[in-house]
């Protein structure tokens, strides 16, 4: 349990991340789950980021933008929520389902703020 709970928490609160750096673009570059309410693609996009993220680096390097920003951004991002959740974990001491739930709720709080700090402005991709 050591690094399993960071490491879950970092990947969870990533995709939460992505997902409101998705509703928060200008509607010329909003995605296609978001425009259409799809809940089912925008729960892929949480469990599945990593895919999706590379997907977009992928199709935003191809059409000459950030795309390398993009996905060092979001690889940034993982970094910063894992180590995060660590230190929370270091500092509780005996990691329970209730410390478990209040990290990730600290993580989920802080995920907006923490993409806005690390990913590029939607109008570089």
């Amino acid at each position: 349990m050591e690094i399993t709970a960071p490491f879950v928490i970092a990947y969870l609160a990533t995709g939460i991340a992505l997902i409101g750096y998705d509703f928060a673009a200008p509607s010329t570059h909003k995605k296609d789950y978001v425009l259409k309410g799809k809940i089912g693609s925008a729960l892929a996009t949480w469990f599945l980021w990593p895919v999706t993220a590379f997907m977009d680096s992928y199709y935003a390097t191809k059409k000459g933008k950030a795309g390398i920003n993009l996905a060092l951004g979001i690889i940034l991002l993982f970094i910063i929520l894992f180590f995060m959740s660590s230190l929370f974990f270091h500092y509780v001491g005996d990691p329970s389902v209730f410390a478990f739930l209040v990290c990730f709720v600290i993580a989920v709080l802080l995920s907006p703020f923490l993409a806005a700090l690390a990913l590029p402005a939607h109008d570089k991709l």
